[in-house]
């Protein structure tokens, strides 16, 4: 029988007993499944880069990044992902390291619409796949037997001070309304894009998250709910 990573070790448990979390890591655990949902194979389908996680025999780990264009991965079904090889650096550390060990961790982010889904598996390597002519100049196929997958859309760091630079944009544009009885937070954004394109956007609203932070002496907990309420505004104009 395979090892799941929800089947928490002693190492697992001494964290959520210390700190409460028991009944949370249950729930979180109780959503994982061992097969795909719609929904979770349309987001792999749009992905265009994921990080993958491999640990050698020795215990010794590697995070690499992988990327393409999007449907790079596919799915055989929904129990099963595969994908190809390139020559990168030359050093073959995370695929030499699947030949030691091959359990896997991939990580799909969508950091505008703000989900992760995280998945597990036992990868196999084959040079003669019949995905080798879908992928010209590929080495070999890589595929993963999923054991593990879980969606989640938890905020990331970055995200938060994206929120609230978006928060303090929308404040200051409330009192220029009071003063003068024009502008906008959409039209900021539009001026800081004209400027410098998405970098200015997103530059701008870093430095207004960090002032946000600075001047109101927000917890992350506060942050959080701003982001909430502004997400769905911030993902249509990204987009």
């Amino acid at each position: 029988m395979t090892a799941k990573v929800h089947d928490f070790h002693d190492g697992n448990l001494h964290f959520q007993e210390r700190f409460g979390t028991v009944k949370l890591a249950e729930r979180v655990a109780q959503r994982a499944s061992e097969r795909l949902s719609k929904e979770q194979r349309e987001f792999i389908e749009q992905a265009d880069m994921f990080f993958m996680a491999t640990c050698d025999h020795r215990g010794l780990p590697t995070c690499s990044y992988k990327g393409g264009d999007p449907g790079f991965v596919t799915e055989d079904d929904d129990a099963c992902i595969a994908f190809p090889n390139y020559d990168g650096n030359g050093k073959y550390q995370s695929r030499g390291n699947l030949l030691k060990n091959p359990n896997v961790g991939l990580l799909f982010v969508d950091f505008v619409g703000q989900a992760r889904l995280r998945l597990q598996g036992v990868v196999s390597i084959d040079e003669d796949d019949e995905l080798m002519a879908k992928y010209e100049r590929a080495q070999f196929i890589v595929r993963v037997a999923l054991t593990r997958c879980i969606r989640t859309a938890r905020g990331m760091c970055i995200s938060t001070i994206w929120w609230s630079g978006l928060s303090m944009c929308r404040a200051r544009t409330r009192a220029r309304r009071r003063r003068s009885g024009s502008g906008s937070c959409g039209s900021i954004c539009r001026r800081a894009i004209r400027r410098g394109g998405s970098r200015g956007t997103e530059n701008s609203l870093v430095e207004c998250g960090r002032k946000y932070f600075e001047e109101e002496n927000c917890s992350n907990q506060t942050v959080d709910g701003h982001r909430k309420a502004r997400r769905g505004w911030l993902c249509r104009y990204v987009r």
